[in-house]
């Protein structure tokens, strides 16, 4: 079934695609739009030798620098619904999660870094996000910390969710899912994105018993280098002293703290800890001297429900600050502060 949005009296009907390499060119040819500004990605499927990859090559790769403390790196696969899922797209995807293995990284570091310095245009794109720092080892870096695959589809596919349950620490930890459309009408057209692409991994849907079961702290522990583990347990450590009924509140994909209400986040990756702290980022510097605080956009401070922002730690730092300005987030929580 076709579906259509009317607009300023005009009506602009879904396009549908009869072949996917058209459905991958307006992914690439929009990525600015859809994957913001601060973004880059690289469309070289044609230019990599197949072989040496072990003959699946994702559709593209997403450098998401809008953190450039925090970036992102998406193995990106472009899929129209209608292929069986089973068959095509399920073996698809679970070939890549080789790539992220120390051998097939290396391996893919190198053409990715060879392609860059062939292409003067996206060398300079990469310059303006990491500044001086030496280009492979900037790649290298995003990489290993890193390591997300998403899946670009036309129509919601049922069988991803059940997948996602079923395997939890690959499927359910590392594929995130965005549906693309596009609506035409007179040469002009509109984009449709689900979900909005900065709230990529935000889930606001509570926990059922069985995710609590297995979105449990240990499985986002795993894989996680010990000294951001043994971090995050100190912290969690020294906020519970302050009221033993704070909860540590694991969900797919963050550990949230709450007593009343959330009023931190973790996500972890695998050589840094990110923590949204639910104050605003006024108080923030008022309080962090050494520690840099990193502003969110105003859709994902929405989506959190009131003003954050978020600070890294990246091993075993001084967590004196940090400790400071968890603890003055759950007291806010606890009588907050009227506006004027």
């Amino acid at each position: 079934m076709v579906s259509a949005i009317f607009m300023n009296g005009k009506r602009y009907e879904e396009t549908k695609f009869s072949r996917e390499e058209h459905f991958e060119d307006l992914i690439y040819s929009n990525s600015k739009t859809l994957f913001g500004e601060k973004s880059i990605y690289l469309n070289i499927k044609k230019k990599l030798d197949a072989k040496s990859l072990g003959y699946t090559i994702p559709d593209g790769f997403l450098f998401d620098f809008r953190n450039p403390n925090y970036v992102d790196f998406y193995l990106v696969e472009v899929e129209m619904a209608s292929h069986d899922f089973y068959r095509h797209i399920f073996p698809q995807i679970t070939k890549f999660f080789a790539f992220f293995k120390e051998k097939k990284r290396m391996e893919l570091i190198d053409k990715i870094y060879t392609y860059i310095k062939s292409n003067q245009e996206i060398e300079d794109s990469f310059k303006s996000f990491i500044g001086k720092k030496e280009l492979y080892k900037s790649l290298k870096d995003i990489l290993d910390d890193s390591q997300n695959i998403l899946l670009v589809i036309d129509e919601p596919i049922d069988e991803i969710t059940e997948i996602q349950k079923t395997y939890t620490d690959t499927w359910g930890k590392i594929v995130q899912v965005e549906i693309v459309k596009q609506y035409q009408s007179d040469g002009k057209s509109i984009l449709f994105l689900d979900p909005e692409f900065e709230q990529l991994g935000l889930s606001s849907t509570a926990p059922t018993e069985e995710q609590e079961i297995i979105y449990n702290v240990a499985y986002h522990k795993n894989g996680v280098e010990e000294s951001i583990n043994r971090a995050y347990d100190s912290i969690v450590h020294t906020v519970q002293q302050l009221d033993n009924t704070i909860q540590v509140n694991p969900q797919k994909y963050y550990i949230s703290l709450r007593q009343s209400k959330n009023f931190a986040y973790f996500r972890f990756r695998k050589k840094k800890l990110g923590i949204i702290v639910m104050l605003p980022v006024a108080d923030g510097r008022r309080l962090l001297k050494k520690i840099a605080i990193l502003p969110l956009s105003q859709a994902v401070q929405d989506y959190y429900g009131a003003e954050c922002f978020q600070v890294m730690v990246t091993g075993d730092d001084d967590l004196e600050e940090i400790n400071l300005i968890l603890s003055e987030a759950y007291k806010r929580q606890k009588n907050p502060v009227e506006k004027k």
